[in-house]
């Protein structure tokens, strides 16, 4: 595994980790709809804003996993490690509890 494929990875996780939060809000936000909906005030700001996060969360989750071989290609991510292959010799408990982590977050 060359260090491109390693960063190329963890792009990807963390691309899935902010689909996770976008998933997580849409409840937050639909409540949200409705409380400001039938306000006696204008929402109408906080609404925008609510909206330009989700966005841009969904800006970052987009580039995150469809994107990610441009992203260590601006990030200069692989300068100076060369094209040596990365040994990784983890047991399969240790794999196994990274992942355990990576979902619970």
């Amino acid at each position: 595994m060359t260090a491109r494929v390693l960063f190329s990875i963890i792009l990807k996780v963390l691309g899935i980790l902010f689909i996770k939060d976008i998933l997580f809000s849409i409840p937050e936000f639909v409540f949200f709809i409705s409380y400001y909906i039938t306000a006696e005030y204008g929402g109408f700001g906080a609404i925008a804003l609510f909206v330009l996060s989700i966005g841009s969360y969904i800006l970052a989750a987009y580039g995150l996993i469809f994107k990610t071989y441009w992203l260590i290609d601006k990030l200069k991510l692989e300068d100076g490690l060369g094209a040596d292959p990365v040994s990784l010799n983890m047991h399969r408990s240790t794999v196994l509890s990274i992942s355990v982590i990576v979902i619970a977050l």
